[in-house]
């Protein structure tokens, strides 16, 4: 659940001297709206297209961007879920794979879903578990990334930007 608030998530001009990965050229490096005890923080290149939407999450720390063709929302926290049953209920589109961010594995889900309200059919679903998985009753920390797309274009894109995702751990 999203909530409106009034303030924006930070950026970090340019390629950061603390990030290995790096922010292609004309891009902006965005921070997480906040470090997690024991899990640390992130930051993301987005292309300049992208406009960030000031919103809260309610149990995790959220950041949202959109342009006319993208919409781009990141959930940090422990209760981020992916889209693994939605894609499962399109199985003729949907795809379940992993792809490499930031030295670790990450689960990818993409799937096509008209949308009869005029939306962004394209969607992608990003998990990246982060840290080592606590000790019950603590839930496990993630950053989910999903997107609705235009085009398969604006998919592959998302693609680019979660590959430029940078763990920052907690010291």
């Amino acid at each position: 659940m999203l909530v409106p608030f009034s303030s924006s998530v930070g950026s970090l001009p340019g390629p950061s001297a603390t990030s290995g990965v790096a922010t292609p050229r004309g891009w902006r490096r965005e921070a997480s709206p906040g470090p997690i005890p024991g899990a640390g923080t992130y930051t993301a290149a987005l292309p300049p297209e992208l406009k960030t939407i000031p919103v809260k999450g309610v149990d995790s720390y959220v950041s949202e961007y959109r342009s006319k063709s993208l919409r781009l929302v990141f959930d940090f926290g422990a209760y981020g879920s992916s889209g693994v049953e939605e894609c499962r209920q399109h199985p003729s589109t949907c795809s379940m794979t992993t792809i490499t961010v930031d030295g670790t594995r990450a689960g990818r889900v993409a799937f096509y879903a008209d949308d009869p309200d005029g939306g962004l059919p394209y969607r992608v679903d990003y998990t990246i578990l982060i840290g080592p998985p606590p000790k019950p009753p603590l839930q496990r920390i993630s950053l989910v990334i999903w997107a609705e797309c235009a085009t398969a274009r604006d998919r592959a894109l998302t693609d680019r930007i979660v590959r430029t995702i940078h763990i920052l751990p907690d010291r």
